[in-house]
C-alpha cells in the first residue's frame, strides 16, 4: 500500500493545475480522483487533497449535484478578476513610489524579464511569452512589500492563465500586449505613478476586451483548446 506523502499533494496539485491552467480539462469537466490517482500511479488521498487546495484557489468548485468540476469561466469571472486586479497592482504601483522607486537591481531585473516577455513574443512562442507576462506582474505585487497584495493577486493571476490560453485565437493581442508592458515599464523607469497606474488600468482593460470577444465565441475557444493540447504535448 503506497503511503502518502507530501510530496505527492504537490506532484498531484501542480498536475492538475496545469491542466486546467492549459485548459485540457475545460471549464466544467468533472475532476474524478479516481482517474486522476491512476494517471498518476498515486493513491486517491492525496488527490483529494490537490483537489481541495485547487478548490481554495477557485479553480474547481462543487456543481448543483455534488461532484467536482473544474471552474466555469464566464465573462463576468474575467471582468471581476481583472477588475481586482486592476485595483490591486494600481495600489502596488502607490506602495513603490512611496517607498521610493525600485533599486537599480530590482530596475534591471524588469528590464531582463521585459526582454524575455518581448522575445518570446517575437518568436511566436506564446507559452514562454506568458510565463514572462505573469513574471512581470507578480514581481510588481512583490516589489510593493505587501504580503497580502502579494497572494491575493497570486491567485487572481493563477485563475486568469486558463484564459490567457484562449489567446492563442488572438495572437494579434500578443504584439499589443508588449508595447503595453514597455510603456508600463518606461514610466516606472521615469518614477511616473499617474502614467503608470494608467497604463497599467489600460493594458487589463485591453485585456479584458479581448478576452471578452473570445469568450463570446464557442467556435474560437475550440481552436484554442486545440492549439493548448497541441502546444503541451511531449
Amino acid at each position: 500500500m503506497r503511503r502518502k506523502s507530501n510530496s505527492q499533494v504537490t506532484i498531484a496539485y501542480q498536475h492538475i493545475r496545469d491542466r486546467i491552467i492549459s485548459y485540457s480539462l475545460a471549464p466544467g469537466t468533472q475532476i474524478s480522483d479516481n482517474s486522476l490517482a491512476k494517471e498518476l500511479d498515486m493513491s486517491r488521498a492525496p488527490i483529494r487533497e490537490a483537489i481541495l487546495l485547487l478548490q481554495m484557489d477557485g479553480l474547481v468548485q462543487l456543481n448543483d449535484q455534488g461532484t467536482m468540476i473544474v471552474s466555469p469561466l464566464s465573462i463576468n469571472d474575467v471582468v471581476d478578476i481583472l477588475h481586482i486586479r486592476s485595483a490591486l497592482e494600481s495600489e502596488s504601483i502607490l506602495l513603490i513610489s512611496a517607498g521610493g522607486w525600485l533599486s537599480a537591481e530590482r530596475e534591471n531585473e524588469m528590464i531582463e524579464i521585459h526582454r524575455q516577455l518581448s522575445s518570446f513574443a517575437q518568436q511566436d512562442t506564446s507559452m514562454n511569452h506568458y510565463m514572462y507576462d505573469d513574471l512581470f506582474h507578480s514581481k510588481l505585487a512583490e516589489y510593493s512589500g505587501s504580503p497580502r497584495i502579494c497572494e491575493l493577486l497570486g491567485r487572481m493571476r493563477l485563475q486568469m492563465q486558463r484564459a490567457r490560453w484562449l489567446n492563442l485565437a488572438s495572437p494579434n493581442r500578443l504584439e499589443a500586449s508588449v508595447k503595453e508592458h514597455d510603456a508600463i515599464l518606461s514610466a516606472i523607469l521615469h518614477h511616473e505613478q499617474d502614467e503608470c497606474i494608467r497604463l497599467l488600468r489600460l493594458h487589463l482593460k485591453n485585456s479584458e476586451t479581448a478576452l471578452r470577444s473570445i469568450l463570446q465565441d464557442k467556435q474560437i475557444q475550440a481552436l484554442a483548446m486545440m492549439v493548448s493540447n497541441f502546444c503541451n504535448q511531449d
